[in-house]
């Protein structure tokens, strides 16, 4: 049904809320009015209180997590991005851990080429650094939302190299009230490491076992390469690997690949020998992947839109997923009692009335790589002005509408089926909200409503979406 079925409130429900007010009044609950202001949100009932013993015991409402943790063990781990979160644009031969995103990336004369993540850039969160504030420093002046997003909201720098990255380091370990020893910097370039002696921070270069032209890295960081070992490679080069990396010779097995993708290549399409230097120069990274790599045509073009890969199985198999925002993607802000599965952000949602409460991604919104939307381009359609980089992160570089709600979404669907060349019978759209849905019936797109299983106040969801709602199923409902 288009409208999800309201759920009763179960005596399971009912017992955990006893359990939770017992809890908070072990904690540190004065009176009944007291309990009741710590714990009228567990249902969903009305937003969590500001004074909630468990909230503040985890975060605080400045919109930073820094103050959460003891001033003398806070740390900050700062990033550069090119060839550090990110490794060449769209090699995924040589460095077959990184990550092609829908994202362009102009670095290092990219182009139009897609932004590629590192092992590093896919993984921060097994790092170290999970426990500590995350910034960028970065000597590209684009910003990259992509890479800008796996801070959860932390500090960028964009147009600063060499010792400005040195400044920029002091500067905010001194707004964040971080000591020095306690900041770890890290970079594929071994010249802005070495400008980092004498700072009393740490520094170590990454990108060790790929390395590129111009002294920088080729494939980026990896996560074994981010060490929370103190004592500097700057000051003291016997306590940690060497600052600049050791040049890795090319072995026998590395020859044999290049041989054996030579010939792959040739048996492919190559005509002559001075197309197959063209098409495999890049093998061994010597120099950039060209245009017209025939391995490079097979899984993408370069107009920016990966919807046009798609085109391989014919135009008629593209297909757009369009996604709400507030209660689809995200969940109700910091409720992970009654959302258990929903995670946390360090971003700030003012969404239905969150204020400086965080954004807190729903079950769909940390796992949409895990649908059939995967294989689609991906979009946002929201009625909420605001723009949440977190979550337009998760499209990678897809499309945004912004202050759209109602007939409006069914307009724009309309407008971006039209613009990316999918049929409407291929176009599928996810909201809370049963009227949004029912806006698309006699559309010949695809909507359905998620978030059936928790809803909130003025018809719309509170958990948000779980990946088992976003189905291929035609039709409204």
């Amino acid at each position: 049904p288009a409208c999800c079925p309201l759920q009763p409130p179960t005596q399971t429900a009912m017992l955990n809320a006893m359990v939770a007010i017992a809890t908070l009044s072990f904690l540190g609950g004065s009176d009944s009015k007291d309990m009741f202001e710590k714990t009228r949100s567990l249902r969903g009932t009305v937003e969590i209180p500001g004074n909630s013993v468990l909230l503040n015991s985890t975060m605080n409402h400045s919109g930073n997590f820094s103050e959460s943790l003891r001033v003398g063990n806070r740390c900050l781990c700062i990033f550069d991005v090119d060839r550090t979160l990110t490794g060449k644009q769209e090699d995924t031969t040589r460095c077959p851990q990184n990550k092609v995103t829908h994202s362009i990336d102009p670095a290092y004369h990219g182009g139009h080429r897609h932004l590629t993540l590192s092992q590093l850039g896919q993984n921060l969160e097994s790092t170290f650094c999970k426990a500590c504030i995350l910034a960028i420093i970065s000597a590209e002046s684009t910003h990259r939302l992509v890479v800008e997003a796996l801070l959860h909201g932390g500090p960028t720098v964009h147009g600063c190299d060499g010792l400005c990255k040195v400044k920029k380091a002091t500067k905010l370990a001194s707004e964040l009230g971080v000591a020095h020893r306690r900041v770890f910097f890290f970079d594929d370039k071994a010249s802005n490491v070495m400008h980092f002696k004498g700072s009393g921070m740490n520094a170590h270069q990454v990108s060790c076992g790929s390395r590129g032209d111009g002294g920088h890295g080729h494939c980026g960081g990896k996560t074994s390469e981010v060490t929370q070992a103190s004592g500097l490679p700057l000051a003291s080069f016997d306590l940690q690997v060497p600052a600049r990396c050791p040049l890795q010779p090319p072995t026998q097995t590395a020859m044999l690949n290049a041989m054996v993708a030579i010939a792959t290549l040739s048996f492919l399409g190559g005509s002559d020998s001075k197309d197959m230097f063209e098409k495999t120069r890049s093998l061994r990274g010597t120099v950039e992947i060209p245009e017209n790599s025939v391995l490079l045509n097979s899984t993408m073009n370069h107009s920016g839109n990966f919807s046009e890969s798609l085109g391989a199985t014919g135009a008629g198999n593209r297909c757009l997923c369009i996604f709400d925002v507030d209660r689809t993607l995200t969940g109700k802000q910091e409720d992970t009692t009654r959302c258990p599965q929903n995670k946390v952000t360090h971003s700030i949602d003012p969404a239905f009335h969150g204020g400086h409460r965080h954004l807190t991604l729903s079950q769909l919104g940390q796992n949409l790589e895990s649908t059939f939307c995967k294989a689609c381009s991906l979009a946002i359609i929201s009625a909420e002005s605001t723009h949440r980089l977190v979550v337009e992160a998760l499209l990678h570089g897809g499309p945004t509408v912004h202050g759209c709600d109602g007939l409006c979404k069914v307009k724009k669907a309309t407008k971006l089926a039209s613009e990316l060349g999918v049929a409407h019978s291929k176009v599928f759209f996810f909201d809370d909200k049963a009227s949004n849905v029912m806006h698309f019936k006699g559309s010949g797109m695809n909507a359905h409503q998620v978030s059936c299983g928790s809803r909130g106040d003025g018809g719309h969801g509170y958990c948000g979406g779980k990946t088992s709602e976003v189905t291929r199923a035609s039709g409204v409902g």
